[in-house]
């Protein structure tokens, strides 16, 4: 036999292996590809991407508030956080707020109850962007909005108002400003989702069919 023909046979009889004992590199490059594109890129886009920009600490509470230009701010629905004044460039875009709530261990009542908060952006006296969001738990309580794009640089007013009676007590709020925040692109993510499930039945079926070879 040539020395030809023996790597070719040699060849064979490897992935003729791989496909009996492995998983197939096509398989496994499917599902790592789903893996990266799914949940990695969700997840870097989420919670890693941007920069720290600025962080503030939020204590004063009270149902009205004088505003830069000497406006006073009234609260109806509960109490609103001292407000706070961001300047902001669409160069920084997109803008993420997290805010982390100081709960003392063991002051929420019962699981699943929290206190519900809006925030909103001001231009002006104009409201440019607004976001309701419910916090629970206890110890240190974080919440991440959605981001928001500026399209005008200024001096933007951000207010932290509370919605009806408090139900845990907060002793403070940290306001982390986050700038250069991902734009995730949901259909990347449902992509991987899909090449992720694709390649996970694979495995499985291939599994399977070598256990009932057996």
């Amino acid at each position: 036999m040539s020395h030809t023909g023996a790597s070719e046979w040699e060849k064979k009889g490897n992935d003729a292996v791989r496909s009996e004992r492995g998983v197939k590199p096509a398989t496994l490059l499917l599902f790592v590809l789903g893996a990266i594109f799914g949940p990695v890129y969700f997840t870097y886009c989420e919670y890693v991407s941007g920069e720290n920009a600025a962080i503030h600490t939020l204590t004063e509470r009270a149902d009205r508030w004088e505003l830069p230009d000497g406006a006073i701010l009234r609260f109806r629905g509960g109490l609103g956080y001292r407000p706070v004044v961001l300047d902001l460039d669409p160069e920084f875009n997109l803008y993420r707020f997290r805010f982390t709530f100081d709960v003392a261990p063991g002051r929420a009542p019962r699981e699943g109850t929290g206190n519900d908060y809006q925030m909103s952006v001001l231009e002006g006296d104009t409201s440019i962007f607004e976001r309701s969001f419910h916090a629970a738990g206890d110890g240190a309580v974080s919440v991440a909005l959605k981001p928001m794009e500026i399209l005008y640089r200024g001096n933007y007013i951000l207010l932290l108002e509370e919605v009806g009676t408090p139900a845990i007590e907060v002793a403070g709020v940290k306001l982390e400003v986050r700038t250069r925040v991902e734009r995730m692109r949901m259909w990347l993510v449902w992509s991987g989702l899909v090449m992720l499930a694709f390649g996970a039945a694979i495995i499985i079926r291939d599994v399977a069919m070598r256990s009932l070879k057996k």
